[in-house]
């Protein structure tokens, strides 16, 4: 029992840690809530020291669950409507995406991750068949 509550700790102390990579960072805001039913929440992601991020948002239930695409964010003004109901999504900037949640109800329960990464142009080439 001891190991499981060792391992649960862990876990809920790293996702109050920032991820960083070559210098950049991406925080969570707010890193942990408890909503009721019905309630309304916003998940606000911002991510430093990179231009132009993709920005994205998953889930992963409880239990064991895998992990599940919600969105993504190609830059400022541009995203992907989720696919689950009562979400939306929001590029406020290049470095700031939110994820808006209404009417929660006890299915929409889990641990909400924001991810980023860094798309270089690709150079369009001559095809291979």
């Amino acid at each position: 029992m001891q190991v499981h509550y060792l391992a649960l700790c862990f876990i809920i102390l790293s996702l109050f840690t920032p991820c960083s990579l070559s210098q950049s960072i991406i925080t969570q805001h707010p890193p942990a809530y408890v909503v009721h039913p019905g309630e309304n929440l916003t998940l606000a992601c911002t991510v430093t020291n990179t231009a132009d991020p993709y920005m994205y948002w998953y889930r992963q239930r409880f239990h064991g669950g895998s992990m599940e695409f919600i969105c993504l964010s190609a830059g400022a003004g541009s995203v992907e409507k989720p696919e689950l109901p009562n979400f939306t999504a929001e590029r406020i900037s290049e470095s700031q995406f939110s994820l808006n949640m209404e009417r929660i109800n006890v299915t929409d329960a889990g641990v909400y991750y924001c991810a980023w990464s860094h798309t270089e142009e690709q150079v369009q080439g001559r095809s291979v068949q």
